[in-house]
């Protein structure tokens, strides 16, 4: 008599840890999902997720969120998820913070689920995946990265702006609106109405980055949209986000990714 096939499993711990830490306890853990995992679960806790490989689709219909790799979700206590995995599934880099003092609780939450991608970002969770996956390395060192990892994703671009001077944020919208474009640092200095050195200064201090890495991750960001629609080629796809060539894009893709576009591109199901 055949038995029935046991389900694979959801997803498997690669690593998982929990201890006291300075400011509360954390739980870290690498974890890989399941190929086609559909879940729907609330978190507990302030959690982040740093998607190491592979890709997940939060929410649905029109509000739904593709979070490919190198993307970070950061979603405050009972916030809910609704996630479908990719046809690799993903591996993800979890942390989650619990027993935070108020205080503590407000500046490192933020009001709503958050996506996020820039450097800045993106540069503490990859140090916060090494700290963690070190062996001997010192707990002050990943505490120290956790706590400058969600204050940096709870500092919104919303709160960024309310702060920043008007001509700070133009140069900023500026980046945005005209990514396409072969941009100069002198011509964005010119219509702020600065010099180069004081909007390059003022730019890295409020951002976290150089203007010209900050530009990299919006035509970045800009690919990852246009490789989930079917009908863009590579080098259509390249020309349209303001790279010189296909080559280039995915020179500059891969180092911030670290994969090519046509494989981010099959981690999402796309042909």
């Amino acid at each position: 008599m055949l038995r029935a096939q046991e389900p694979p499993p959801d997803h498997t711990w690669v690593v998982a840890e929990e201890r006291r830490s300075a400011f509360g306890t954390l739980a870290v853990c690498d974890v890989e999902m399941r190929a086609g995992l559909r879940t729907r679960h609330e978190h507990d806790e302030l959690h982040l997720c740093f998607v190491v490989r592979g890709a997940f689709e939060h929410g649905k219909g029109a509000l739904a969120t593709m979070l490919g790799p190198a993307s970070v979700r950061v979603s405050p206590a009972g916030a809910p998820a609704d996630l479908r995995f990719g046809p690799e599934g993903a591996r993800c880099f979890l942390l989650h913070v619990t027993g935070l003092e108020p205080s503590d609780a407000r500046a490192l939450t933020p009001p709503r689920p958050s996506f996020l991608s820039d450097p800045g970002t993106l540069r503490l969770a990859r140090q916060a995946h090494e700290a963690f996956r070190t062996v001997g390395e010192a707990p002050l060192v990943l505490d120290a990265l956790v706590l400058e990892l969600f204050a940096h994703a709870a500092w919104t671009p919303q709160a960024r702006e309310r702060l920043a001077p008007g001509w700070l944020v133009r140069a900023r919208e500026c980046l945005h609106d005209r990514y396409s474009e072969p941009l100069v640092l002198a011509d964005l200095a010119t219509e702020a109405g600065v010099t180069p050195v004081h909007l390059a200064r003022a730019f890295r201090e409020r951002y976290g980055c150089s203007m010209g890495a900050y530009l990299r991750a919006v035509r970045v960001a800009h690919v990852q949209q246009a490789l989930g629609r079917r009908v863009a080629s590579l080098a259509a796809v390249a020309v349209d986000a303001g790279f010189y060539d296909q080559a280039h894009m995915t020179r500059v893709f891969t180092r911030a990714l670290g994969l090519t576009p046509g494989a981010y591109r099959r981690t999402l199901g796309v042909a």
